[in-house]
């Protein structure tokens, strides 16, 4: 019997990290969903900077603003060269990771050299500390380290997780709109892994986002999920979306990733499937940049 129960739990576990054949929740579900990711947009933001360096072509500010629910460390780096205000494009890393991992090289997210390319290409860049990560990391007393939620019974964790950290990216845009160096009118968003799953819940429910790429992206979450990636694509009618997605990657299969993809509203959608796993290559670090520079710009 125990034996059982545990394959009944790893099943629901399995369906509510990869969302398998989870269509779309109806539009009086969505308005549910849509109201649960709203916040007081009175609060203030208490925005601190901790400190601001110079780099080769950019300068990078971090600092602190107030998000939903408690201090949220960000960084911003601006080109040297340009004008401001500079269009904008969001960089979420994947569960484990943190903002300091686009500022590293050669890593598991091609940080530094995706960063570089989009400065170069004449972005600001932005990225936070995602809930439960990096600065924000979890009491170990309490929960395991983000990583590996998902291998245990903390599912509801992982999605309150990603759910507070597209509520601070939305609170972030709302502090770079009263910036003069920002124009939030025209804003990108790249994640990987769980950012992939961010990114989709943006790009639906924000405006000032205008094209997204989703780089081998995780749905999380069944039907009725606040945080399943279907529960967005649909609405997502007239901003183009790349995804980046591995053939062989174990969280998913390349059907579920084509099936997620014809998922997406518009016509102006790109679907890149790679012959490697849970990771996006860096020979597409180029194929990002342009994309973003032919949908922003």
């Amino acid at each position: 019997m125990r034996k059982a129960n545990n394959l009944v739990l790893l099943f629901f576990l399995l369906i509510s990290i990869s969302g398998i054949g989870q269509p779309s929740i109806g539009n009086e579900g969505f308005e549910v969903i849509k109201e649960s990711y709203s916040y007081d947009k009175n609060l203030p933001f208490n925005a601190q900077v901790k400190e601001i360096k110079k780099f080769a072509g950019y300068t990078r500010e971090e600092f602190f603003f107030t998000g939903v629910g408690e201090r949220v460390g960000a960084y911003l780096a601006t080109p040297t060269n340009g004008k401001a205000p500079f269009e904008l494009v969001l960089l979420i890393e994947g569960m484990g990771g943190s903002k300091e991992g686009w500022w590293a090289r050669d890593n598991w997210s091609n940080g530094l050299e995706t960063t570089e390319a989009l400065i170069k290409a004449g972005f600001a860049v932005f990225t936070i500390d995602a809930a439960m990560h990096g600065e924000r990391g979890p009491n170990p007393d309490i929960f395991p380290k983000p990583e590996s939620l998902r291998k245990s019974e903390l599912m509801h964790t992982v999605h309150t997780m990603i759910k507070h950290t597209a509520q601070d990216y939305m609170r972030a845009l709302d502090y770079l709109a009263t910036r003069d160096d920002i124009n939030t009118d025209k804003v990108g968003v790249y994640g990987l892994s769980m950012g992939g799953a961010v990114t989709f819940i943006l790009t639906g429910l924000d405006n000032r986002i205008r094209t997204a790429v989703a780089g081998v992206a995780v749905v999380y979450g069944n039907q009725y999920s606040a945080v399943n990636a279907y529960n967005f694509t649909s609405r997502i009618t007239d901003k183009p979306i790349l995804m980046l997605m591995g053939s062989t990657d174990g969280y998913y299969t390349p059907d579920a990733a084509t099936q997620l993809f014809n998922s997406i509203g518009g016509k102006n959608n790109e679907l890149i499937i790679f012959e490697e796993g849970h990771k996006v290559s860096s020979k597409y670090v180029p194929v990002i940049a342009d994309w973003f520079e032919k949908e922003l710009h």
